[in-house]
């Protein structure tokens, strides 16, 4: 809260600080927003359709994967969900396993809000929002076998729950991104295959 009125309090006082101000205001909201996710997120464990989809999540990656895709596509925002990621691995309602699981669906559901827009965009642009699904997708399912020992990494690396989320956010990109780097020519070509130019 702090943080919300210093912003609007510089966006009002002088034109030069607006954005300034703009940017303190908003920083403020997404950790006043994580502050409530963590007060009721723990009211959600009592429903008892939460809790078994929590306890089906538990017991099998490739549903937390999924899950995790559904609820991040259906509300257009990864930062919201891994945040309720954090949330419940921080009150002990999923393993770190289970974390990082929710954290690969998330990166496959962020892809939706890329592919509506798409649909009115350009041929280039359709390209880019199914190579963005694509990277994620195959970077999921390559990731999933070896939850284990990266969740081992991620635990020897910080011993905070929340950092340990976020680093798995953050590893996992970079990874994703690197490995597929020495082949970005054959998506390229896999792309102008699925989408050809005639069709713009």
């Amino acid at each position: 809260m702090p943080l919300c009125l210093t912003g609007v309090f510089l966006a009002a006082v002088r034109p030069a600080f607006r954005a300034l101000g703009s940017i303190l205001t908003g920083a403020g909201l997404i950790f006043w927003g994580l502050d409530l996710l963590n007060l009721k997120v723990g009211s959600l464990q009592e429903l008892p359709w939460f809790a078994a989809a929590l306890t089906a999540a538990n017991e099998n990656p490739l549903l937390a994967i999924l899950t995790a895709a559904v609820l991040t596509a259906l509300i257009h925002s990864s930062g919201v969900t891994t945040g309720i990621t954090m949330t419940l691995y921080n009150q002990n309602v999923v393993d770190l396993q289970t974390a990082v699981a929710l954290v690969l669906g998330n990166n496959i559901g962020t892809c939706c809000t890329a592919l509506i827009v798409s649909l009115t965009s350009s041929v280039a642009g359709r390209r880019v929002a199914i190579a963005h699904l694509l990277i994620n997708v195959l970077g999921a399912l390559v990731f999933l076998p070896f939850l284990n020992p990266f969740s081992n990494l991620l635990a020897a690396l910080t011993a905070r729950p929340a950092q340990q989320v976020a680093n798995a956010h953050i590893l996992y990109n970079v990874i994703s991104s690197l490995a597929l780097f020495p082949f970005c020519s054959h998506l390229a070509r896999l792309l102008q295959r699925l989408i050809p130019d005639r069709i713009a």
